[in-house]
Protein backbone atom coordinates (compact mmCIF):
# COMPACT_ATOMS: atom_id res chain seq x y z
CA UNK A 1 0.00 0.00 0.00
CA UNK A 2 1.44 3.40 -0.98
CA UNK A 3 0.33 6.19 1.32
CA UNK A 4 0.56 9.95 -0.21
CA UNK A 5 2.46 12.24 1.98
CA UNK A 6 0.53 15.82 1.41
CA UNK A 7 3.00 17.77 3.10
CA UNK A 8 5.55 16.35 0.36
CA UNK A 9 2.61 17.44 -2.30
CA UNK A 10 2.56 21.20 -3.51
CA UNK A 11 0.14 20.19 -6.62
CA UNK A 12 -3.15 20.24 -5.39
CA UNK A 13 -5.30 17.32 -4.97
CA UNK A 14 -2.71 15.02 -6.58
CA UNK A 15 -2.74 11.55 -5.39
CA UNK A 16 0.49 10.30 -6.87
CA UNK A 17 2.93 11.62 -8.72
CA UNK A 18 6.42 10.81 -9.98
CA UNK A 19 9.35 13.39 -9.85
CA UNK A 20 10.86 13.90 -13.29
CA UNK A 21 13.73 16.51 -14.48
CA UNK A 22 15.62 19.09 -11.95
CA UNK A 23 13.24 18.43 -9.10
CA UNK A 24 14.36 14.56 -9.67
CA UNK A 25 18.20 15.86 -9.65
CA UNK A 26 17.43 18.01 -6.40
CA UNK A 27 16.41 15.18 -4.50
CA UNK A 28 19.00 12.75 -5.37
CA UNK A 29 21.41 15.45 -4.85
CA UNK A 30 19.79 16.01 -1.14
CA UNK A 31 20.01 12.45 -0.50
CA UNK A 32 23.58 11.85 -1.58
CA UNK A 33 24.76 14.90 0.40
CA UNK A 34 22.78 13.64 3.60
CA UNK A 35 24.79 10.41 2.92
CA UNK A 36 27.98 11.98 2.73
CA UNK A 37 27.20 13.67 5.85
CA UNK A 38 26.53 10.73 7.65
CA UNK A 39 29.58 8.68 6.76
CA UNK A 40 31.77 11.85 8.01
CA UNK A 41 29.91 11.95 11.21
CA UNK A 42 30.43 7.85 11.55
CA UNK A 43 34.23 8.19 10.60
CA UNK A 44 34.78 11.91 12.83
CA UNK A 45 33.05 10.04 15.73
CA UNK A 46 34.86 6.57 15.68
CA UNK A 47 37.66 6.31 17.58
CA UNK A 48 40.92 5.52 16.22
CA UNK A 49 42.88 3.03 18.06
CA UNK A 50 46.14 1.90 18.52
CA UNK A 51 46.70 -1.40 17.86
CA UNK A 52 49.86 -4.11 16.92
CA UNK A 53 48.46 -6.16 13.69
CA UNK A 54 51.14 -8.82 14.81
CA UNK A 55 48.22 -9.66 16.78
CA UNK A 56 46.00 -10.35 13.96
CA UNK A 57 44.87 -13.92 13.84
CA UNK A 58 42.75 -14.36 10.29
CA UNK A 59 40.53 -11.77 10.44
CA UNK A 60 40.61 -11.40 13.91
CA UNK A 61 42.54 -8.46 15.58
CA UNK A 62 43.52 -8.45 18.95
CA UNK A 63 43.25 -4.85 20.27
CA UNK A 64 44.10 -4.72 23.95
CA UNK A 65 44.41 -7.50 26.79
CA UNK A 66 42.81 -4.96 29.19
CA UNK A 67 39.49 -3.23 28.94
CA UNK A 68 40.96 -0.09 27.68
CA UNK A 69 42.73 0.68 24.08
CA UNK A 70 45.44 3.61 23.46
CA UNK A 71 43.98 6.03 20.98
CA UNK A 72 45.38 8.09 18.42
CA UNK A 73 46.42 10.75 21.17
CA UNK A 74 47.03 8.74 23.55
CA UNK A 75 44.11 8.40 25.85
CA UNK A 76 42.45 5.27 26.71
CA UNK A 77 39.42 4.55 25.47
CA UNK A 78 36.72 2.04 26.98
CA UNK A 79 35.91 -1.32 25.09
CA UNK A 80 32.44 -2.49 24.88
CA UNK A 81 31.30 -5.23 22.65
CA UNK A 82 29.42 -3.63 20.00
CA UNK A 83 31.08 -0.85 19.49
CA UNK A 84 32.92 0.15 16.27
CA UNK A 85 36.41 1.06 15.86
CA UNK A 86 39.28 2.23 13.60
CA UNK A 87 42.11 0.35 14.41
CA UNK A 88 46.48 1.52 12.83
CA UNK A 89 49.26 0.90 13.42
CA UNK A 90 51.88 3.59 12.30
CA UNK A 91 54.08 1.39 10.08
CA UNK A 92 56.93 3.53 8.01
CA UNK A 93 58.14 1.96 4.73
CA UNK A 94 61.75 1.52 4.09
CA UNK A 95 62.60 5.25 3.31
CA UNK A 96 60.61 6.68 6.56
CA UNK A 97 57.33 7.69 4.52
CA UNK A 98 54.26 6.85 6.72
CA UNK A 99 52.69 3.40 5.41
CA UNK A 100 50.13 2.92 8.22
CA UNK A 101 48.03 -0.35 8.37
CA UNK A 102 44.19 0.37 9.05
CA UNK A 103 41.17 -1.88 9.95
CA UNK A 104 37.71 -1.30 11.01
CA UNK A 105 35.61 -3.66 12.77
CA UNK A 106 33.29 -4.18 15.68
CA UNK A 107 34.41 -5.10 18.97
CA UNK A 108 33.63 -8.29 20.35
CA UNK A 109 34.68 -9.86 23.91
CA UNK A 110 37.27 -12.31 23.73
CA UNK A 111 36.06 -16.01 24.56
CA UNK A 112 37.26 -17.10 28.01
Amino acid sequence: MVRHNKSLDRSGDCAFRIMTGPAMLDWIRAAANSAVRRHRLLLMTTPRLLADFNGLFGDVLCLSHSDTSLDENGVDVPLRAGMTVIAFEPDPDENGAPDNLIAAGIVEESPQ
